[in-house]
């Protein structure tokens, strides 16, 4: 007698049966997926089953060496305390805006962070350190990672004006492959972030990004193309930074969880507060102006202040609403 879990059984290898056909008349090579423990400590081969997968990564290129998410996603990242109050209801009504164009919304978290990883470009491990990089120093980090092995779009937690409509970006990035990057014009010259070390290894100055300053896009919200060169140098400077000060970040991780170092003792902490954001992307940017473009909008900057809330006071600094 079949029962109705033999049944269910039966009719899922149905389904896993017709879905192989339509594949393969397709095309398309369905290549084994490797997913990441949380241990970080071994790798799983395993046979594709999305219902294993952030949302996501559940419509993915399986013909490459790496979990692909599909481009028209924006990524938001958070690695604090959970969200709350004013900082809660911001990303919920981001969130909607954002999704109301047809792009969907993914939270990066460390609860999900490694379903991320490109097992041939494995994350740094200063990502992965805790006690280690501050949040937002993680952040900056990872936007590079994934914006350089999945593409698509980041968004800082932050008030929306209205519905920034994205799509249109993406399909404007589609139709020509020399744009690598659309953002949010810069505000001005005193808004750009430069480090001289990093600018010699790209045969520019601090002066010369400066001054290119109307060219730049701000480091809080873009649409940017996966494996160009730009996001190559871009992840290559930050994670050779990353090496360089790995074994001092072992000895003096950040003192705080969030926010540092902005105005507060570092304890020996290597990195100052914009060294792997803005001070890199920038001089990346001034070299590769020709393939930046404007067009993202910019937040709601008047509703942007900073809270004072009890997320946002020492010793654990979060800020409620600005970077």
């Amino acid at each position: 007698m079949t029962t109705k879990r033999s049944r269910r059984h039966n009719n899922k290898r149905l389904h896993h049966k017709l879905l192989f056909a339509l594949v393969a008349l397709a095309g398309i090579s369905i290549a084994p997926l490797v997913l990441v423990t949380k241990s970080h400590a071994h790798l799983t081969n395993v046979a594709l089953d999305s219902t294993l997968l952030p949302p996501t990564i559940s419509k993915m290129n399986l013909t490459g060496d790496s979990l692909l998410v599909k481009t028209d996603t924006c990524f938001v990242f958070w690695f604090g305390p959970p969200m709350e109050g004013a900082r809660k209801e911001a990303f919920e009504k981001m969130k909607e805006l954002i999704e109301y164009d047809g792009v969907s919304v993914q939270l990066v978290t460390h609860d999900n962070l490694l379903s991320f990883e490109n097992p041939d470009s494995p994350m740094h491990p200063a990502a992965l350190l805790q006690p280690g990089l501050s949040g937002v120093h993680v952040s900056d980090y990872l936007r590079g990672y994934f914006m350089h092995n999945h593409g698509g779009c980041y968004h800082d937690v932050k008030v929306l004006a209205g519905p920034p409509k994205l799509g249109k970006l993406f399909e404007r990035m589609a139709r020509n492959e020399s744009i690598y990057l659309i953002g949010a014009k810069e505000g001005g010259p005193d808004d750009v972030g430069c480090d001289g070390r990093y600018t010699l290894s790209l045969n520019t100055t601090c002066v010369q990004v400066g001054n290119k300053w109307k060219s730049l896009v701000s480091n809080g919200m873009y649409c940017v193309r996966k494996k160009t060169e730009f996001t190559e140098r871009w992840t290559t400077l930050v994670e050779d930074r990353l090496t360089e000060k790995y074994e001092t970040l072992k000895e003096h991780p950040s003192p705080v969880p969030g926010r540092c170092c902005h105005g507060q003792d570092t304890k020996g902490y290597p990195f100052y507060w914009t060294e792997l954001g803005g001070s890199a992307l920038h001089p990346v940017e001034s070299v590769f102006s020709d393939h930046v473009q404007f067009g993202f909008p910019w937040y709601d900057r008047r509703a942007n202040c900073r809270s004072h809330v009890a997320e946002d006071r020492p010793r654990w600094v979060w800020a409620l609403s600005v970077r």
